[in-house]
């Protein structure tokens, strides 16, 4: 998905993108839409998400990402997303890595709403659990 691809849609509160084939997605794609509330991305082929990719949605309350092809979520990914409420990341058999420390800023921010994240049938769920219980409000 390259960037500026939705350029112009400023009160887009949903985008709703789940299995559209998208294997992709570029630094500025969600760019200018500071009022998305909703972003599922589940059931693509997404591989790798760059930091930055979700930099202005800062009003993003839920993101899903499941039933992906990422293998990490990398330092940055997250970093913005202060309305954060939930994070899907489930069934995504590839992912090993998740920046714990975004999720713990995320959760420290002054006024910052309660986290879920959902990781059932993620293997990052079973070998990183331990790690998320002081974040985490739900993961299954």
């Amino acid at each position: 998905m390259p960037s500026g691809t939705f350029v112009g849609l400023t009160q887009l509160q949903t985008l709703d993108l789940r299995s559209n084939g998208i294997g992709s997605i570029s630094s500025g794609a969600f760019a200018r839409l500071t009022r998305l509330q909703r972003l599922p991305l589940g059931g693509n082929h997404i591989a790798f998400i760059p930091p930055g990719a979700f930099a202005e949605l800062s009003e993003l309350q839920m993101l899903f990402l499941s039933d992906n092809d990422i293998d990490s979520i990398p330092y940055g990914t997250i970093a913005g997303l202060t309305a954060l409420q939930t994070l899907d990341l489930s069934s995504i058999s590839t992912l090993a890595c998740i920046p714990i420390q975004e999720v713990r800023r995320l959760q420290m921010g002054q006024g910052a709403p309660p986290l879920t994240i959902y990781m059932e049938n993620t293997t990052a769920a079973s070998s990183k659990a331990d790690r998320l219980g002081q974040v985490t409000r739900h993961a299954q």
